[in-house]
């Protein structure tokens, strides 16, 4: 069974994907007397948007187990790729080998460490007249350590592998789509299914005129 452990969490932006100050600019306002509520909307508009992704945006360092299926690459399941610390042939501390850095490449839009030398199958076999691989019982002996996922202001870069502090890797659109959700979400306050977040009570509900947001984000992830 796949296992995925977070090692470093995006604790450092409070899982927000925009700032108080660039929703009062997309908004034309300056006040800062709902500086408590605007922050909750952008909590909020992150948390909706990361569910539609499917997996956390903000980086983040992960140790996940793997099975190779015998061909070049490993596939992660997080992306896009920021750094691989490590790659192990075997979960096992007393047999497990550490594969050089050199031996493999990453391709970090698409998640995924290739190597020519490839990465083996251990699958899992009935044991009746014939043998076969049992479906879906792939073991998963390949252990890599790795961050995952975009920067903003206020990421703490180095502690993710990277060589400088203060990056921002964040799609644009994907910005964009946040602060229209938060936005919207100001604005249809009243209308909560009583979730909160902070101060801010919300709704995770679909909204028909979402779908331009979601056509927004959905031009970076797919």
């Amino acid at each position: 069974r796949m296992s995925l452990t977070v090692c470093v969490s995006a604790t450092s932006t409070g899982g927000k994907l925009a700032l108080t100050c660039q929703l009062r600019d997309y908004r034309g306002s300056a006040s800062t007397e709902r500086d408590s509520v605007e922050s909750g909307s952008i909590s909020a508009g992150s948390q909706w948007l990361e569910r539609h992704y499917g997996q956390p945006l903000l980086a983040q360092v992960y140790s996940e187990t793997v099975a190779g299926f015998g061909g070049r690459n490993l596939v992660l399941s997080r992306y896009p790729i920021i750094k691989v610390f490590r790659v192990f042939d075997s979960t096992s501390t007393d047999s497990a080998t550490e594969i050089l850095s050199s031996e493999y490449r990453v391709d970090a839009e698409q998640g995924m460490i290739n190597r020519n030398a490839g990465f083996g199958w251990d699958a899992a076999i009935s044991q009746g007249l014939t043998q076969s691989v049992i479906p879906t019982e792939e073991r998963k002996p390949w252990l890599v350590e790795y961050s995952a996922g975009y920067f903003f202001p206020g990421t703490s870069s180095t502690e993710y592998g990277a060589t400088s502090t203060g990056q921002d890797t964040l799609p644009p659109n994907i910005h964009q789509a946040v602060l229209m959700k938060a936005s919207r979400l100001l604005e249809r306050s009243g209308n909560v299914k009583s979730e909160a977040v902070g101060d801010f009570k919300v709704t995770y509900g679909e909204s028909n005129d979402d779908t331009d947001i979601l056509d927004l984000f959905s031009q970076r992830i797919l």
